[in-house]
């Protein structure tokens, strides 16, 4: 996620819209400086007007470019999501599978209504340490998988 913030400060758009902003600052602090020549303000005046009408063109560009960024960052963890979903359930079904479990239900949810949907669970029956070691065992080769003490079978 940084590395994509980092990319989007280096971003043309972005680049130039934070130099404007700052050059419009200046003049704007030339504009006010009474020690200077009554001349020398009004060009920055002029040159204030006429660089606000680029900056909001720019800063309207750079909305919609990181309108676009922030959706398509918002798809991507949507897809990752569900990714992690599918797999979750992958791992739980055989797991249920392995174990003979009739059901398993989800602790931590909450349906619509914000009840939980565990109504009982006779204990001895969780398995989250399980899913989740089962989960990550493609990522550490070295591990021969365990059977979780929880489980009371």
């Amino acid at each position: 996620m940084k590395e994509r913030i980092d990319k989007l400060k280096l971003n043309p758009r972005v680049t130039a819209v934070t130099q404007l902003d700052q050059t419009l600052k200046e003049l704007a602090a030339r504009v006010r400086n009474e020690e200077l020549p009554q001349e020398e303000r009004d060009t920055a005046a002029e040159e204030f007007k006429s660089l606000s009408v680029e900056y909001q063109s720019l800063a309207k560009e750079m909305d919609d470019f990181l309108f676009k960024e922030k959706k398509k960052a918002t798809e991507n963890l949507v897809e990752t999501i569900e990714e992690l979903i599918a797999l979750t359930r992958v791992k739980v079904n055989e797991i249920a599978k392995e174990e003979g479990y009739d059901l398993v239900l989800e602790v931590g949810g909450h349906t619509s209504t914000q009840v939980s949907s565990i109504i009982y669970l006779r204990s001895g029956t969780e398995i989250t340490q399980l899913v989740t070691d089962r989960i990550n065992e493609p990522l550490s080769t070295e591990e021969e998988p365990t059977q979780s003490p929880e489980l009371g079978r």
